[in-house]
């Protein structure tokens, strides 16, 4: 059975995360306030600066330039918000957080044909699978560290 072995490490750190595209659209979506099936300038505005736009303005007047097909001023959530989630993911708007991670280790040992091999694998409060792999063969050692976020 694996000891579990605390470490005294414990750090924040502001971490941005790209928004992904369902999390954009659920935004455009939210912003239909009045639940006519499509956004005006003012409800696009408002979408952008939750993003974080800088100019909120100017990027609900460009979305709809690159996303209001008929012309009309709206932007239509059944027909044209796609080309308009495309231009926003393309601008790379990015969520921050801080987030604390504390480490803990799991050691074990395991025999194979070629030794001994010694492998740690570091959990987060905040990460699925952060894994140091340390393998000892002779005098060689190796390692690889991956790590993937929630």
């Amino acid at each position: 059975m694996p000891n579990m072995i605390p470490s005294n490490e414990s750090e924040y750190k502001l971490v941005k995360i790209p928004y992904t595209k369902e999390q954009i659209l659920k935004i455009f979506k939210r912003y239909d306030k009045n639940g006519d099936g499509q956004l005006s300038k003012a409800e696009l505005k408002e979408a952008f600066a939750e993003l974080g736009a800088i100019w909120p303005a100017f990027r609900a007047w460009d979305g709809r330039r690159h996303a209001d097909d008929n012309g009309d001023g709206f932007i239509s959530i059944d027909k044209e918000l796609d080309k308009l989630v495309d231009y926003a993911v393309g601008l790379g708007y990015t969520i921050s957080r801080l987030i604390r991670f504390v480490n803990f280790s799991v050691r074990s040992f395991e025999e194979s044909q070629l030794g001994v091999s010694y492998f740690e694998e570091s959990q987060s409060s905040k990460m699925t699978k952060p894994i140091v792999e340390r393998r000892s063969l002779g005098s060689s050692t190796q390692s690889a560290s991956v790590y993937a976020f929630n």
